[in-house]
């Protein structure tokens, strides 16, 4: 399926957050969204963004998009951009039990680096932000 993939705008902040919603209810995390659509505008569309982001379109008739190309669009399309930044990696995340999408980036050339590598996803929470701050 064909889709239109473009930079997001300000004015996609509230879609963005419904997307935001549907990913994290899907992986029972919905009580760990704490950022809000005030919040995507501010960091990113403001004088100096804290990240740029993409959006695919897909005509209304087409509701639901896995088994479409759609992801495999909007990867390419991340990929073209990050290539022309001078980008000569990608790393990211998937959750342990999403199968599906494992199995899709080893499909198109990604690499499991948790055993290969040895590499382990860190993260600070807020809370841990503000006390690693206060120590120091």
């Amino acid at each position: 399926m064909e889709c239109l993939i473009r930079p997001a705008k300000s004015s996609d902040c509230e879609t963005l957050m419904s997307f935001i919603k549907e990913i994290a209810a899907l992986h029972n995390l919905l009580h760990e969204v704490v950022i809000s659509a005030e919040d995507l505008k501010a960091d990113g569309f403001g004088k100096e963004p804290f990240f740029k982001c993409l959006l695919a379109e897909a005509p209304p008739e087409n509701a639901g998009t896995q088994d479409k190309g759609v992801g495999r669009q909007l990867l390419a399309k991340v990929v073209e951009v990050a290539l022309a930044a001078g980008c000569t990696s990608m790393k990211f995340a998937t959750m342990e039990g999403n199968r599906r999408a494992k199995e899709f980036y080893l499909r198109l050339g990604a690499h499991d680096t948790t055993q290969s590598e040895d590499w382990h996803c860190m993260e600070f929470g807020k809370e841990a932000l503000q006390r690693l701050v206060q120590e120091l």
